[in-house]
């Protein structure tokens, strides 16, 4: 008796234990590939200036104007998740250090062709919400990533110091969104 009340227990155990281990590892799956999932951003504004920064070559002030108060963040395949993001909340989220600036390419899109695209690095942004103005300091590449394919093919090297409707996309980042809500 004490065998079989023994062995159901140890069954029952065994099963328990297969059922969690399957709930955590399909937890675990999902964990992983939102961890997985890339992001590429949009910002937009009305206006915008770019001034050098006096004394530093290829430093600028990137002020942009009438700017929307969210940033879009949308991915690729397999997941296609489109969401907004409060623009500070976005802000605070992406990492903007001097070691690894996020890359963004600035369309302009009432400028003369040949300056009316730019592939940057994104620095210090300080964003104003009252004012709407969103101002970033920005280097620009001289030889942009594969990652900006479409715009590669239109960089150039400068743009005008001021100028009408602009957006900005910013590069991807793999899993700095994964504590938005975007379910």
């Amino acid at each position: 008796m004490i065998t079989k009340t023994f062995a159901a227990i140890a069954l029952l155990a065994m099963a328990l234990f297969t059922v969690s281990y399957g709930v955590l590892a399909e937890e675990t799956e999902e964990l992983q590939r939102e961890k997985n999932v890339t992001f590429m951003f949009v910002q937009t504004a009305q206006s915008g200036i770019l001034i050098p920064v006096e004394g530093v070559d290829n430093l600028y002030t990137l002020t942009l104007m009438g700017v929307a108060p969210q940033t879009i963040a949308f991915s690729d395949r397999p997941e296609r998740i489109v969401i907004q993001a409060e623009m500070q909340q976005f802000l605070d989220s992406l990492a903007f250090s001097a070691e690894n600036p996020p890359n963004a390419a600035i369309e302009i899109l009432d400028a003369d062709e040949d300056e009316d695209v730019a592939v940057v690095e994104l620095f210090d942004p300080v964003y104003d919400a009252g004012s709407q103005t969103l101002q970033y300091n920005v280097s620009i590449l001289e030889e942009p990533e594969l990652s900006y394919a479409t715009f590669n093919e239109q960089a150039d090297q400068a743009l005008p110091e001021t100028f009408g409707p602009a957006a900005l996309f910013i590069d991807g980042c793999n899993g700095c969104c994964g504590h938005w809500d975007w379910r």
